[in-house]
């Protein structure tokens, strides 16, 4: 069964198939139009007992595609970093842990991008892009309407000792080389998109299940 989650807040949105009547566990909702995704922000909104909403439909991937459409489009990417010695760069961003990362400039590839806004919130250079993570989808409000921001995630490999350089502007406070037995603390305090790429890497990378 397709299923897609898309990142609110600290809370998520589930899209996924109808299941025949099937129960799904938790809150769920039958799609009618694009306000179903309105009413689903609004109730993770105003119910704090809320972590998630399902939004079921006949094909997650239609159902999908009509979010993408409903809402406007806004493209990022960013980078898991290994160094020589397996260690991986974090950022100390606005109070928390987090993964260097930023909008596309227009027509820009991703992966250049993803390298651009390494070099630029970090300080590091010599970046090569190795492997690529699954994509994380987040609607924000931006100018009092919520858009929807896809980022691409690759890990890369820099080579050489460098001097990390914190970008200030952006709220980046500490760029520093975390052991990979210490991302468990990153996992304590960040985003929950965040969350989604470093278990991904540990499961495909260190050999972790969840």
């Amino acid at each position: 069964m397709n299923c897609y989650k898309v990142f609110y807040k600290e809370k998520w949105i589930e899209l996924v198939e109808n299941q025949n009547g099937k129960v799904l566990q938790g809150m769920k909702l039958e799609y009618e139009n694009g306000q179903s995704f309105d009413y689903a922000i609004k109730l993770l909104d105003t119910r704090e007992d809320l972590k998630s909403i399902k939004i079921e439909y006949s094909n997650a991937d239609l159902l999908f595609a009509k979010l993408l459409k409903y809402f406007k489009n806004i493209n990022a990417a960013g980078g898991l970093v290994e160094n020589e010695e397996g260690k991986v760069l974090v950022i100390f961003r606005n109070g928390r842990w987090d993964l260097p990362k930023g909008k596309l400039k227009r027509f820009e590839d991703e992966k250049e991008g993803a390298i651009r806004e390494v070099m630029e919130e970090c300080g590091v250079d010599n970046l090569k892009v190795t492997d690529e993570f699954s994509a994380t989808f987040h609607l924000y409000e931006l100018k009092g309407k919520i858009v929807i921001k896809k980022t691409w995630w690759f890990l890369m490999k820099c080579d050489g000792e460098q001097k990390l350089i914190p970008q200030i502007e952006e709220g980046i406070t500490k760029v520093e080389w975390f052991e990979k037995q210490r991302l468990d603390e990153v996992l304590g305090n960040t985003y929950s998109s965040i969350v989604q790429v470093i278990e991904e890497y540990k499961r495909r990378f260190m050999g972790t299940e969840n």
